[in-house]
């Protein structure tokens, strides 16, 4: 299968929008006619859009400014249905170049992105505030959303009248030089100026990425864990695993080891290695050593 080839940073957004753990089958791309009794109450602000005309609501939602980034996301629902942005700046302003997309399932492994074949951008995204003392951010979007992959034949999806207001958001607008994400891949060793810590639930994804080339490291692990060695699972649901991701091909977790140095006030250190194998050719596998990081979240 290929996916439209755009900016590898949009996934760092699927840590953001992990929110809502999916037990169910991959479903196909279609809204879903869902009403779920006594919904929740709205966590983290307010996120709405309409799609295709049906009210979308989240229940709940969370952002992260990091390295000259903005990442938002909402979720709603059991299913994992979502709605996330990435914008390539930090100052509020409108931006023709942010990344948009619409996820009708956590299952489902494409999405509707704003992108369409030529590669050209069908929406926009406001930043109207961000309250530096609050910690949250506010602003406005719509875009038309065009199925990720390319080898099945979907209608676009509009996504019209969205709004976030007073998203909490982690991070800083300010770099911290404290914080890093480094590992040798394949021979080659990296360091990943773009750092996002995020907690999802009882979970704590890290993801560090960089532009050129384009590449992003994500690390999954339970919120509360303690220093020790732990080993690296081969699916999203164990409870330590990662990925290495191109724009071209996607690698997960097979085995490794990840040592947690120290987790105490909001600031997690440890070292990794793990061998990690392509999506769909378990043969091809790299391998990833000498990793560090020590982030806050």
């Amino acid at each position: 299968m290929k996916i439209i080839k755009l900016l590898p940073a949009f996934l760092i957004l699927f840590t953001a929008i992990g929110f809502v753990s999916c037990e169910s089958e991959p479903v196909d791309p279609v809204f879903l006619d869902y009403e779920e009794e006594n919904d929740p109450e709205v966590t983290g602000g307010s996120f709405t859009v309409n799609i295709d005309g049906e009210a979308f609501t989240a229940t709940m939602a969370q952002a992260s400014i990091a390295e000259g980034v903005i990442a938002i996301a909402g979720a709603a629902g059991t299913n994992g249905e979502n709605v996330s942005i990435l914008v390539g700046n930090t100052a509020v302003g409108t931006y023709n170049d942010a990344l948009l997309v619409y996820t009708p399932s956590a299952a489902s492994e494409f999405g509707y992105w704003n992108y369409n074949a030529e590669g050209e951008s069908t929406g926009s995204v406001t930043i109207t505030n961000i309250d530096t003392e609050n910690q949250t951010i506010s602003g406005v979007f719509n875009f038309t959303g065009y199925w990720s992959n390319d080898e099945e034949d979907f209608e676009p999806v509009m996504l019209t009248n969205g709004t976030f207001t007073n998203i909490p958001y982690t991070g800083s607008l300010e770099n911290n030089d404290g914080e890093y994400l480094k590992a040798n891949i394949d021979g080659v060793d990296k360091s990943y100026n773009t750092l996002f810590a995020l907690t999802v639930g009882d979970n704590l994804n890290i993801s560090g990425s960089v532009f050129e080339p384009n590449e992003v490291l994500q690390l999954r692990m339970p919120l509360n864990i303690t220093p020790g060695t732990y080993q690296f699972g081969n699916d999203i649901s164990d409870d330590v695993s990662g990925e290495y991701n191109t724009p071209d091909i996607s690698y997960e977790s097979v085995s490794g080891t990840l040592t947690i140095i120290s987790n105490e006030n909001g600031v997690i250190k440890g070292e990794f290695e793990f061998t990690a194998a392509e999506f769909f050719d378990e043969t091809d596998t790299i391998e990833i050593t000498n990793g560090e990081f020590n982030v806050g979240y």
